[in-house]
């Protein structure tokens, strides 16, 4: 197996936990739609999102090969040998990245939303709703999701720099021989 495969394998795993947060978000958006049907919340309010998620669960799905092959651009020919240890390594950065992406996605969608539809019950902006605690809440999601950005697409870089770590802590500890 490549590691463009592995990649595309990622992918696809991340698309299938796509559509779990879009089962997730039906369910919430349906309480809240029941905690809120005496606001005159109207029913559709979760569908484009769950839409959303489903949309990009199945781009993200059929689009996984050329995903792949443009997140390792930077490998050179694809050979189907046994991955090397940046190979790997760079691999299992790319899946952290995009496992993490969806940890703060969903959440900062979450709470972004939440606060655009209950802020104007309030009769104040979604910003001045969210409070302190929200906005740095929203600075920490952003944060992450910048942070999973650059997992995602500078594995290799990465990679490359854990191994000469891991390379200068094992000559530093190897004894000397004579």
């Amino acid at each position: 197996m490549t590691a463009r495969q592995i990649v595309a394998v990622g992918l696809r795993l991340f698309a299938l936990s796509l559509c779990m947060g879009a089962i997730d978000m039906f369910w919430r958006a349906a309480a809240l739609y029941n905690m809120a049907a005496a606001w005159g919340s109207p029913l559709w309010f979760g569908v484009p999102l769950v839409a959303l998620f489903l949309v990009g669960a199945a781009v993200i799905w059929i689009m996984s090969g050329p995903l792949s092959r443009w997140l390792i651009s930077g490998l050179g020919k694809m050979e189907a040998t046994k991955p090397s240890t940046i190979d790997l390594l760079a691999v299992g950065c790319m899946l952290m990245g995009l496992w993490w992406l969806k940890e703060s996605l969903i959440p900062f969608v979450r709470l972004w939303l939440n606060a655009l539809e209950l802020a104007p019950a309030r009769g104040v902006s979604a910003f001045v709703w969210l409070g302190s605690e929200g906005k740095v809440g929203v600075a920490m999601y952003i944060l992450q999701i910048v942070a999973s950005g650059c997992l995602v697409r500078c594995a290799y870089p990465l990679a490359r720099w854990l191994l000469r770590q891991a390379q200068a802590s094992e000559a530093s500890t190897s004894p000397i021989e004579p």
